[in-house]
């Protein structure tokens, strides 16, 4: 059954039906140093290394296996695009750029 089906079969049962919250999070630009984006509390969703230096560092991408960015899917899951499908991913992940 689809969601207006659903709503409509609920209000003719006397349910008042009302707008759902979104879904989505609401995001800002940081302007702190390394964040990137942020929700509305302040928290980071996207941040990049602490320290520039280490963005060029392969010793220490190596050492710690991290990547570039990481996204905060721990705490707010999000979901990514990958091959024509959302799909939801609920963990920290670490992003790498590579060359073509």
């Amino acid at each position: 059954m689809k969601t207006k089906e659903m709503i409509e079969a609920l209000e003719k049962k006397g349910y008042e039906i009302k707008e759902p919250e979104s879904r989505f999070l609401r995001l800002r630009h940081s302007d702190r140093k390394f964040i990137l984006l942020e929700d509305e509390e302040g928290g980071w969703l996207v941040r990049c290394w602490f320290e520039k230096e280490n963005l060029n560092d392969f010793e220490c991408f190596e050492k710690e296996n991290l990547g570039h960015f990481w996204i905060k899917g721990g705490t707010r899951p999000f979901e990514m695009l990958i091959n024509g499908v959302w799909r939801r991913v609920e963990e920290k992940v670490y992003v790498r750029f590579l060359r073509e």
